[in-house]
């Protein structure tokens, strides 16, 4: 009789280790899932950064390239030639003893 208890008291026990070794085993597990969640998020996150990066990076550039052609236009329009030129092609002004002839075209 005694004999059957104890093998019940330790068929129990194993039992009550067996779901506690399943647990901690599938907590175990769950923490891992959860850890690659987190690192797969962070791995996407940073390819996402990046392409913004290099998208802002062109951006720049090409913001570079359209400053330099301002400057460069502005400090043409800053000549005399320049201004020169305007005046004789917007402002159809002469300097004096200037004539201008004007050529009909046949159509």
């Amino acid at each position: 009789m005694e004999q059957r208890r104890t093998d019940r008291q330790r068929s129990a026990q194993k039992k009550k280790t067996f779901r506690l070794k399943h647990l901690i085993n599938l907590l175990y597990r769950f923490f891992l899932l959860i850890m690659m969640v987190v690192l797969l998020q962070s791995v996407i996150k940073n390819i996402w950064m990046a392409k913004v990066l290099s998208d802002n990076q062109q951006k720049v550039q090409t913001m570079k390239i359209e400053k330099a052609s301002l400057i460069k236009q502005l400090e043409e329009s800053r000549t005399e030639f320049f201004v020169e030129k305007i005046a004789r092609e917007k402002l159809d002004m002469l300097k004096s003893g200037e004539i201008i002839l004007k050529l009909q075209s046949d159509k």
